[in-house]
């Protein structure tokens, strides 16, 4: 929030770029900071580019109290500043992507609306969008808005201190495992429940809300989601080495590392060297864990039943659940809070350190953390079991 009021303060000509993962929040943080301040914030919808342009032509109309009907975006935005009156204004359009997908020509439209109109007036234009790459290829090098946005911000899943308030310990850290952090699955708990009979409940049964979340996020992300789908599980179900993952899927190691890579850069999948290698750029010693929690739980939990679970069958699923959810998903999402726990502990003390987990063909150290200035080495073990 204060990063989006300094620009709004501080900024002459402000062009915010915000993205994140679907549900995380950003619409919101968005609208709580448009509280009491002129704005129009307009949220794109899935429709063919004509019926996008006017579905914003309609709303502006209702927010200006004059009837418009613009031919292009440049004359809707251009009307937008013109009707709006003196003063500092904000302009938002959610869901931006949308509206890229829907016409190729777009991203350079909106080159020329900022460059023409909205970088010489007194408007703090705010693009936001769930879809990571598209929104990060709009201001990388060749992208339409390179150079021209004052801040990209990226919106992160609550961290677990975050959302521990009021809350039994061991539920905190179960409930954790399931949400990830992700304010609505958060909003959708009912805490008078077990956490394994809120996911049944969100997740395995017919007309839950959250069974299908992920393979929407999917197919929105990527045209050819087989591959993805394939890793995704293959991972989730405990193969995080290479060969691991090569053996469990039949692929070759050069047909799987362009699609981990993609998954890399989604910020879905994460790569872990040891901390004993000294030049962790060059290693071949990878982990490979699914970084977003809710994801990691889903393909291993819903994604392999979710046809029987489509057909109102989930026993084999909710048995798998019960049986394994702590020992194959919360024991390693535990893992994760320990090294934030140990770097909140450190950074109380001003303690600078690198954080990670060691490992070797003889020993596993869950938890290190190397104070390199120090030449001090803080490594601990980490256990989470069913009570």
């Amino acid at each position: 929030m204060r990063l989006l009021e300094n620009q709004y303060l501080h900024v002459e000509h402000p062009l915010v770029i915000v993205k994140g993962r679907r549900r995380v929040g950003k619409s919101r943080l968005i609208k709580e900071f448009c509280k009491d301040k002129p704005n129009f914030f307009f949220q794109a919808n899935r429709e063919s580019a004509h019926s996008l342009l006017s579905s914003f032509n309609l709303a502006l109309s209702k927010h200006l109290g004059v009837n418009i009907n613009p031919d292009t975006w440049e004359d809707a935005i251009s009307m937008f500043v013109k009707l709006s009156g003196p003063g500092r204004k904000i302009l938002v359009i959610d869901e931006f992507t949308y509206i890229t997908k829907s016409n190729r020509d777009a991203e350079k439209e909106f080159q020329s609306i900022w460059d023409n109109t909205l970088s010489k007036e007194d408007v703090m234009f705010i693009l936001c969008g769930s879809y990571k790459g598209l929104m990060e290829d709009l201001t990388d090098y060749g992208g339409a808005l390179y150079g021209r946005n004052t801040c990209d911000l990226t919106v992160l899943p609550l961290q677990f201190r975050d959302c521990i308030r009021g809350k039994d310990y061991r539920y905190a850290v179960e409930e954790y495992a399931f949400t990830g952090g992700i304010p609505h699955y958060m909003e959708l708990m009912d805490r008078e429940r077990l956490v394994l009979d809120n996911i049944e409940r969100l997740t395995m049964s017919l007309g839950s809300p959250l069974m299908t979340e992920i393979s929407y996020l999917m197919e929105e992300e990527f045209r050819d989601t087989a591959i993805y789908n394939t890793l995704l599980k293959t991972i989730a179900q405990g193969n995080r080495k290479m060969e691991s993952i090569t053996s469990a899927t039949r692929l070759k190691a050069s047909d799987v590392m362009p699609y981990l890579s993609r998954l890399i850069g989604m910020g879905m999948v994460e790569s872990k060297v040891s901390q004993k290698e000294r030049s962790p750029e060059k290693s071949r010693n990878r982990l490979y864990t699914i970084s977003d929690r809710f994801i990691a739980m889903w393909y291993r939990f819903v994604y392999p039943y979710k046809n029987d679970i489509a057909l109102g069958i989930n026993d084999e699923a909710v048995r798998e659940l019960n049986d394994h959810y702590i020992d194959s998903h919360v024991a390693f999402v535990f893992e994760d809070i320990s090294r934030s726990e140990l770097r909140r502990y450190l950074r109380s003390k001003s303690i600078a350190a690198s954080y990670g987990s060691y490992w070797d063909g003889k020993t596993e150290i869950d938890v290190v953390a190397i104070d390199s200035k120090n030449k001090t080495l803080y490594a601990g073990e980490c256990k989470y079991r069913k009570d």
